[in-house]
């Protein structure tokens, strides 16, 4: 080569590529790749618990005015009560657990003469 060859003739440096560079790169690649992804799925459930949790407190919240109003006219026997809660979820049936009447996301306790004694506990946890 001289002075006058067309520059797309020359090679100025040799094109080497060391192979456990280019599999360096690529395990780099791969592995950023598999980091990214597992970050977006782990996102996701977490976005969808969170989602689940805030459905069931604005559930219990409604539950939980329903309650308030009836007590507020008076009514706090048990029948006035379980209809009262079950308003909002008007989809759930009422059972017995454990000495409570659950309704949704509310436990209801009642005495033996059907007085109102109070509310499951995880209610007080949840609600602001």
């Amino acid at each position: 080569m001289n002075a006058l060859t067309p520059p797309h003739n020359r090679s100025l440096l040799p094109m080497r590529h060391p192979r456990h560079l280019v599999l360096a790169l690529i395990a780099a690649l791969i592995g950023s790749n598999a980091w990214w992804a597992y970050q977006a799925i782990d996102a996701g459930i977490t976005r969808s618990y969170a989602e689940i949790s805030a459905a069931e407190t604005r559930q219990a919240l409604a539950q939980t005015r329903a309650l308030v109003r009836t007590m507020a006219k008076g009514s706090y026997t048990r029948q006035a009560l379980i209809e009262a809660a079950r308003q909002p979820v008007p989809e759930s049936e009422p059972f017995e657990k454990e000495g409570f009447v659950w309704i949704g996301q509310l436990g209801l306790k009642f005495d033996a003469a059907g007085t109102f004694l109070r509310l499951n506990e995880e209610a007080d946890e949840r609600l602001p």
